[in-house]
């Protein structure tokens, strides 16, 4: 029986440990003197042979670094081992110095990290734009507020975030929502004069001049000619003409209509309706004040007895502009990247509009790629426009077309370098710094989920962005585009966003609205701001002495004095008893009531989040077939507390190993109730809030497990690393990553553990700096 003991807590955390029988494995001899000898004593009974239980096989270990690529389930043993949770208490247990030997040799080797030689700094594939960074991006690009939420499927989650560039797919649906997404957006960043309303002035066909038959809808063109009239300019500048049409189609060239300007052609187009189709174009003018003489021409008729007949129908004459007036009221995006339209002549021309064209379409594809344009690429968006400038399409249309084709391209949508050349041959270096515009993409989309803003782009264009990093995470920390780091970091970390699912039990809790839902979320989002904005120390999100609060959330928490909408900083000392009972990401309603059931708390589920999300120590997933903790109640006679539920379910042996650390954390926090109300009865009797790790540490309620907390800073102070460059990355953190993780680590703590030396540690490291050298493609 003694022998099962350290088998089974290192088969709990070893959570789907195998032994890969494929690689070197060196001999349990080799462990250390009194390691091995332990690891036979205790564990090989069940975990050795053939069929090791579980799969884990304890009697050979990887030699090398096969080790190092096991770290993280080697840290989990170390961490139960540590904290005094394993083996279960009903089993014989090693010795104190036995218990020590062993942790002593996993982390010795856990040390031998060769961290003095340049390392592996991963591979991130590249990764589409999530749906928050879709939308950052064009609200930013275009000034166009497109909510992708509305359309596109949600965002997968991996280890924890949704910008994992794996998880990221893009299926041929979600091809055909970006496609619809463009259509959407580009009609909202252009005033094209085919659709104007304002400042439109209808011919009436009375004044026309011209044409063979006259309908109360339209005139007809049967044969050459031209239908003209008169227009009073009040002053010079840019006018539109907008002529409605339909055809009968005939022979073998489509329509061909011309447009006159003072009897003059000036351009020329083909008219594809035919029948009942109807076909709208516009035509550029610059003119000087006064009347003159405008129209359109049939230049191509035919008819061929019983064969056909060419025919133009003319069924509106519309003047728009001056195109001044109607400039202010532009969108935004217009106004900034294409209000340098060419002339009207300029455009007519088969040359002369490019240089202009050029100009404006390689500052706006720059900005939506986020570096310069190949040639190559400015070239095909050249050729779309000529063809839609061809077609008889105004500068403005052809503009629009053209961000419609940009929003679509992979340079968009995919954050990094999709042109990048290999760097190096096969085999001369581990990795390589990106370039400093991708630098600027990565930077950017961390700290805003959006673009790089043009004084990053300016810098990395100078390759000066590297050496300003602490200055530029400064500024990028004061612009208001950081409250998505608040936002979108904090929310997926703390669990928070599960809020926007959560209905709870109305018999318990009848008011749990859309307000209170996102006051519970803001609550976090501004905490965490406020560390960042004010470079507090990380154990600030601990043990806070403020927090912030509107009328809505602090109704819910009982405390007087707060009133309103609005958020601001409370000092909770101030506020009374109840306030005192809050104070960092533990007390939060938002949390408390994410990792809660939907009719009652849960000490499991939140002792989980504690030591998942606060410590790095995610338990494992149960083992098959165990009891819920209402299946317990319902085979009770009497009504049980959470706290004896948990009990009898600790009592089967393979629960116990893993519930005693995870609910004395879980049941320091059953003051709350399912929404995050402090609450002294739970309907079952009076809330006992304390327990005992299995160390022998005693908590008594939220300040004891506070202390606790505060007393492992530094498995805190990892864990927030690593998340953060989980989040920074865009992947998970590998083996290879520990190097790095330790130096921020490290820098943060020589620091006093300030927010953002953290978050300068994170851009500043390896993997966020550089990428792996792709020998396949090298190859």
């Amino acid at each position: 029986m003694f022998r099962l003991s350290i088998a089974y807590c290192v088969l709990l955390a070893l959570v789907g440990g195998v032994a890969r029988a494929e690689e070197t494995l060196e001999p349990i001899a080799e462990y250390s003197a009194m390691a091995g000898p332990l690891v036979e004593q205790y564990c090989l009974d069940c975990h050795s042979g053939d069929a090791p239980d579980a799969g884990l096989a304890l009697h050979s270990i990887e030699a090398g670094d096969g080790f190092q690529r096991d770290r993280a389930k080697w840290k989990k043993v170390v961490q139960r081992l540590r904290a005094g949770d394993m083996p279960p208490k009903d089993y014989d247990t090693p010795t104190d110095d036995e218990r020590s030997a062993l942790v002593q040799w996993i982390e010795t080797r856990l040390e031998q990290f060769d961290c003095s030689v340049p390392q592996d700094p991963g591979w991130v594939t590249l990764r589409r734009l999530n749906r928050d960074q879709y939308r950052n991006t064009i609200r930013d690009l275009l000034y166009v507020d497109f909510q992708p939420s509305k359309t596109f499927p949600p965002d997968d989650l991996a280890y924890g975030f949704d910008n994992n560039a794996d998880a990221l797919s893009l299926t041929p649906g979600l091809i055909d929502k970006y496609l619809a997404a463009s259509r959407t957006i580009s009609r909202q960043s252009m005033l094209v004069p085919e659709s104007i309303t304002d400042k439109v002035f209808d011919v009436p066909k009375k004044s026309w001049k011209g044409g063979q038959y006259d309908y109360e809808h339209r005139r007809d063109l049967t044969s050459n000619g031209a239908i003209e009239f008169l227009y009073e300019f009040a002053k010079p500048g840019r006018y539109w003409l907008r002529v409605s049409v339909g055809a009968d189609q005939g022979g073998a060239e489509p329509v061909r209509m011309g447009v006159l300007d003072d009897s003059h052609l000036v351009q020329t187009v083909d008219v594809h309706a035919d029948g009942d189709e109807s076909e709208q174009f516009a035509f550029a003018l610059d003119v000087q004040k006064g009347r003159q003489r405008l129209g359109v021409a049939f230049l191509n008729d035919w008819y061929e007895e019983g064969i056909g007949d060419r025919n133009l129908f003319v069924e509106r004459l519309e003047v728009i502009g001056p195109a001044e007036d109607l400039m202010s009221a532009a969108p935004r995006a217009h106004q900034r990247w294409f209000a340098g339209a060419p002339s009207a002549e300029d455009w007519r021309d088969e040359k002369k509009w490019k240089p202009t064209v050029r100009k404006s379409l390689n500052k706006f594809v720059s900005a939506a790629y986020r570096r310069p344009v190949p040639s190559k690429q400015l070239d095909r968006l050249m050729e779309l426009v000529d063809s839609r400038r061809g077609a008889g399409d105004t500068y403005e249309r052809a503009m629009e077309i053209a961000i419609e084709a940009t929003l679509v391209s992979p340079r968009f949508l995919f954050i990094g370098n999709v042109d990048e050349p290999l760097q190096a041959k096969a085999g001369e270096q581990l990795g390589y710094d990106v370039d400093e515009y991708e630098l600027a993409s990565r930077l950017s989309y961390f700290l805003w989920s959006s673009m790089p803003d043009a004084t990053l782009l300016r810098l990395a264009s100078a390759n000066q962005l590297r050496s300003q990093l602490p200055q530029q995470l400064d500024r990028m920390l004061r612009d208001r585009r950081a409250e998505q780091f608040s936002k979108h970091f904090t929310g997926q970390w703390l669990g928070t966003r599960l809020l926007a699912d959560l209905v709870p039990d109305e018999s318990q809790f009848d008011s749990f609205d859309q307000p209170l839902r996102a006051a519970m979320a803001r609550e976090a989002e501004m905490v965490m701001a406020d560390v960042v904005r004010s470079n507090l120390p990380i154990t600030t999100l601990l043990d806070a002495d403020f927090t912030y609060l509107n009328g809505r959330l602090a109704q819910h928490y009982g405390i007087e004095g707060v009133d309103g909408n609005h958020f601001r900083r409370v000092e909770l000392a101030e506020l009374g008893p109840l306030a005192a009972m809050r104070g960092g990401v533990l007390t939060m309603a938002g949390v408390l009531a994410a990792t809660s059931n939907p009719d009652r708390t849960s000490p499991v589920k939140r002792g989980k989040w504690v030591l998942g999300e606060l410590l790095a120590a995610e338990p494992p997933a149960p083992p098959p077939g165990i009891d819920s903790l209402e299946e317990i109640q319902k085979h009770s006679a009497e009504k049980l507390s959470v706290r004896e539920q948990m009990a009898r379910h600790r009592a089967d042996p393979s629960c116990a190993v893993c519930h005693e650390q995870m609910d004395a954390f879980g049941l320091a926090l059953e003051n709350y109730d399912l929404v995050g109300r402090w609450r002294t009865e739970d309907g079952v009797g009076k809330v006992d809030a304390s327990s005992t790790l299995p160390s022998g540490e005693q908590l008594e309620g939220v300040e004891g497990l506070k202390t606790v907390l505060l007393a492992r800073s530094a498995a805190f102070r990892k864990c927030l690393a690593e998340k953060l460059l989980t989040y920074g990355l865009g992947r998970g953190l590998e083996y290879y990553d520990e190097c790095a993780v330790r130096e921020i680590v490290r820098r943060t703590r020589d620091d006093g553990d300030k927010m953002r030396t953290l978050l300068l540690a994170v851009i500043e490291s390896s993997p966020f700096q550089q990428r792996r050298f792709d020998t396949a493609a090298a190859d």
